[in-house]
């Protein structure tokens, strides 16, 4: 519920109740019933009344970036499977040569650019 519901609802019991003490006291009456008309002052000047308490727009605001972000995340994740699959026979290949010329992924974490690297530098000293 809104802020600006709530504010309407109170206003509107004001008015409710101005109006039946109208019967027995007049000056009581007017007070509530400019009291009523404060509150409806209230409710359409107040900030982002329409659109509920800034509590809950921030909450929507997160939850919305959480949301891209998942998005974000689940095809990221998609795509780095996909090219995962697509190369696991050149990345299979690519790691036993690497093991194959004694270069060892769990001693050392290096990068395909290094390996490569350290391939070359080994095959210049066999030349």
């Amino acid at each position: 519920m809104t802020l600006h519901t709530k504010l309407s609802y109170v206003k509107s019991a004001a008015r409710l109740v101005g109006y039946i003490v109208l019967f027995f006291s007049l000056p009581t009456a007017a007070a509530i019933l400019i009291f009523s008309e404060l509150i409806g002052i209230a409710e359409e000047a107040w900030p982002g009344a329409y659109k509920g308490t800034d509590f809950d727009t921030q909450v929507k605001t997160q939850e919305t970036r959480y949301n891209e972000l998942y998005k974000k995340a689940t095809i990221w994740h998609s795509n780095a499977k996909f090219i995962a699959q697509y190369y696991e026979e050149q990345i299979n290949e690519i790691q036993e040569i690497c093991l194959n010329a004694g270069i060892d992924p769990d001693e050392k974490p290096i990068t395909l650019v290094d390996a490569v690297q350290q391939l070359a530098d080994r095959g210049q000293e066999h030349d």
